[in-house]
């Protein structure tokens, strides 16, 4: 009967053990991770504004999808057509 309850003290013991590190060494860890993903979101933002704004910018212009490539027979390699 014993090894039972040193079996079920133990599992309750490790359950809280574990309990603990999650909570003061993981919780902590994902408030800083929180902090870095409003930092990027805001990144994103700026770089999507910046980005509209040169698109309106070149919307005059053509814009080139794909450069256009030719191989070089005598060089063995591509080139861009830019």
């Amino acid at each position: 009967m014993e090894i039972w309850i040193a079996l079920l003290g133990g599992l309750i013991l490790g359950w809280v053990l574990e309990w603990l590190v999650d909570w003061f060494y993981w919780r902590r860890g994902v408030e800083s991770f929180y902090a870095t993903e409003a930092e990027l979101r805001a990144q994103v933002a700026a770089l999507t504004a910046e980005n509209e704004k040169l698109r309106q910018q070149l919307s005059g212009k053509p814009i080139a999808t794909e450069p256009s490539r030719e191989f070089n027979r005598e060089q063995g390699q591509a080139k861009t057509g830019r």
